[in-house]
């Protein structure tokens, strides 16, 4: 009980003593939603979906960002409405699916986030070579990891005070994401 008096009290101390600085306007830089702190979102390219799935207009299939195309299909919902953890084989609620919480133990129910911090995210733009990933801690954090940017899907801001001006940034780019994919 203690400690949260002392807490409490302190946290009054402060907002009485400090004006409004750094400190209240670098937290600005970020909402709360569904329970996490998120950067704001700038552009929402994919809509609302909470499951961050964009439609693909040429034959209508849906296309589930940071899965490589042959492993599309692993990524669709059981007839009784559930997803199959690949490696694990547990089944979840398809709801769960991409709902930013870790509920499959080989962490694949989220490849498009960053909620498993050391899950895979494929890029968009794969090489005939290797496919290209990164760890997905990397997914949405302002810094684009992907060539084409397809990591940054959220378009997140980043808080001003870490930007780096452009001409400075020597091959680690930040939101908005240029295209440096070379085929």
């Amino acid at each position: 009980m203690y400690q949260l008096f002392s807490v409490g009290q302190l946290g009054k101390e402060l907002s009485r003593r400090s004006p409004r600085g750094k400190l209240h306007t670098n937290f600005r830089s970020y909402e709360k939603a569904d329970g996490f702190m998120q950067p704001k979102i700038a552009d929402k390219e994919f809509g609302d979906d909470p499951r961050h799935i964009q439609s693909n207009v040429e034959d209508n299939a849906k296309f589930i960002i940071g899965v490589l195309p042959a492993d599309q299909g692993l990524y669709k919902p059981t007839p009784q409405n559930t997803f199959k953890c690949i490696g694990s084989g547990e089944e979840i609620n398809f709801a769960f699916l991409n709902d930013n919480f870790c509920d499959c133990t080989d962490l694949s129910d989220e490849p498009s986030t960053s909620a498993c911090n050391t899950g895979t995210f494929y890029c968009t733009h794969q090489s005939k070579r290797s496919p290209s990933s990164i760890i997905s801690y990397k997914v949405n954090d302002g810094i684009c990891d992907c060539c084409d940017g397809s990591d940054e899907w959220l378009r997140a801001t980043l808080p001003e005070h870490t930007l780096v001006p452009v001409d400075k940034q020597r091959g680690i780019f930040q939101v908005p994401c240029p295209v440096n994919c070379i085929s």
